[in-house]
């Protein structure tokens, strides 16, 4: 879970605040635990599968190019203090996952990364559960890099129903030098998980496509 590592999209001259907006719905899980709509699959899929569901540059439009993904790996150097049930989700892993990140234009602030999951609907359902209830019980922790802490902030946001359940939240990073403001949205559709990531605009403007290209595919 991408914004439970504390990466993002860093402002542009390492000093100036995004503001991160108000809290709006609680998270949406119309379904039940393991619920499956019409066409969801409910088997995981294999990594070559999910890469070919990924959103592509031509998708997205003009002014967009790709950049390298996080890899998804664990730094030693990070940690995390005042939430045990984010802590826990540090060892998360799935069957099978893959990522694409993409840059709007030239400002490194602008990025948002895709990121697909693939378990059963169960253990997917249970992960989101899990960020459910990090959420709602941590609404601010600290990360440290280093030696360096970075003290975050957590909002939840409305996302609109795309798929069996879904969930979104802002986290305000504020560290030594500068407020980093990302949001994270996730859609849940049977034994798939689509997870954006980065500048909270660029995630609100391509949910409904990332997710919707899933669903054509499924």
């Amino acid at each position: 879970m991408a914004a439970a590592t504390g990466c993002g999209p860093a402002t542009g001259d390492g000093k100036q605040t995004v503001a991160a907006r108000p809290p709006l719905a609680t998270p949406r899980t119309p379904g039940g635990a393991a619920s499956r709509t019409q066409g969801s699959p409910s088997k995981p899929m294999a990594k070559a599968e999910l890469d070919a569901l990924l959103l592509t540059t031509s998708e997205l439009g003009a002014n967009y190019s790709e950049v390298p993904a996080e890899s998804g790996g664990g730094d030693d150097n990070v940690g995390l203090q005042g939430c045990p049930e984010l802590s826990k989700m540090f060892a998360t892993s799935f069957a099978a996952q893959t990522a694409r990140a993409f840059q709007y234009g030239y400002d490194s602030s602008s990025q948002v990364t895709e990121t697909l999951f693939s378990d059963s609907p169960s253990r997917l359902s249970t992960v989101l559960g899990g960020a459910v209830r990090a959420m709602s019980s941590c609404r601010s922790f600290t990360f440290t890099s280093g030696t360096t802490p970075v003290q975050a902030t957590v909002s939840q946001v409305h996302v609109p129903q795309l798929g069996d359940e879904q969930f979104g939240m802002t986290v305000t990073m504020v560290g030594p030098a500068r407020t980093i403001v990302i949001e994270e949205e996730f859609v849940r559709m049977g034994s798939v998980a689509v997870s954006l990531t980065g500048a909270p605009g660029l995630v609100d403007n391509h949910l409904s496509q990332a997710a919707g290209k899933v669903r054509r595919h499924l």
